[in-house]
């Protein structure tokens, strides 16, 4: 995953499940991750925990991609 290092990623339905999981992995790896979901405070709520003790970054964004 060090070739991923600063990287920039985008991951739809980050709030929960998979979509979450995948966030959380890919910022825990060093990875500047665009976090969209619907659920904003969800995604808050990661960005608070993981931009303290990871080597990654994560950027909370609200988005709904059923709507264009």
């Amino acid at each position: 995953m060090d070739r991923w290092n600063n990287k920039i990623a985008v991951v739809t339905g980050a709030s929960a499940g998979i979509g979450r999981a995948v966030a959380i992995k890919l910022v825990k790896h060093g990875m500047k991750v665009v976090a969209c979901a619907r659920r904003d405070d969800a995604l808050k709520e990661i960005a608070a925990d993981l931009n303290k003790n990871s080597p990654g970054e994560i950027f909370p964004v609200r988005c709904d991609i059923s709507q264009e």
